[in-house]
């Protein structure tokens, strides 16, 4: 996942372009008559995702990791719980090859179902994990940041699962070969996460 040239810093929640897509993605996923569906447009030589409707929690490594099979990388996403089971979500995908033809695959499939195959790398360390102030209601907030490689969302998002933490919203951005992914996290049952999460988080992930 490789984009376009910028500083990915932990100081403030991305307000980009894709960051306002989102907005619109979110009025159109709460409206009664568009409960669940998907639409692309072009921006330049890439495509714009916008998705909406019941997904898993770890859909965004899911689309990740079928995307990379496919021939196409994940530049920017964005992404909201709703509620329940319900998402909207916005990415930014890049073709790997001039073969792929990104508008041709069945990109909520690729989110809603995760790979059988799961890239063996060794375990990567996270460069940077950092704790920002925390959200209006006590949800966790966090900035994690790494060398960009395959597979490293699906394992930030399997870790925050696996601390009996769900996220609520995500903000993943690829910058000349590296990734800064900034998280919402709240309870798996929702509400304020258990003060420990943190730790166990950070030992999950094996973060400085």
């Amino acid at each position: 996942m490789d984009g376009a040239g910028g500083h990915l810093s932990a100081t403030a929640w991305p307000a980009d372009g894709s960051a306002l897509t989102l907005r619109s993605v979110v009025e159109r996923a709460t409206d009664p008559g568009c409960r669940s569906g998907w639409a692309t447009q072009m921006e330049g030589a890439r495509v714009r995702l916008q998705l909406w409707g019941p997904l898993p929690f770890d859909w965004s490594g899911n689309l990740s990791l079928h995307g990379h099979a496919a021939g196409l990388s994940v530049v920017d996403l964005d992404a909201r719980h709703l509620g329940g089971a319900r998402w909207a979500g916005s990415a930014l995908l890049e073709a790997l090859s001039t073969e792929t033809d990104i508008r041709s695959l069945d990109l909520l499939a690729m989110a809603r179902h995760r790979p059988a195959w799961i890239p063996a790398n060794p375990p990567q360390r996270l460069e940077v994990f950092e704790t920002l102030p925390a959200a209006s209601d006590g949800a966790l907030r966090v900035f994690v940041g790494a060398p960009d490689r395959l597979g490293l969302l699906a394992r930030i998002v399997e870790a925050v699962l696996s601390c009996g933490l769900r996220p609520r919203e995500l903000c993943v951005r690829t910058r000349d070969g590296r990734a800064g992914d900034w998280l919402t996290l709240e309870a798996r049952a929702g509400g304020e996460p258990d003060p420990d999460a943190v730790r166990r988080l950070r030992a999950s992930l094996d973060a400085p």
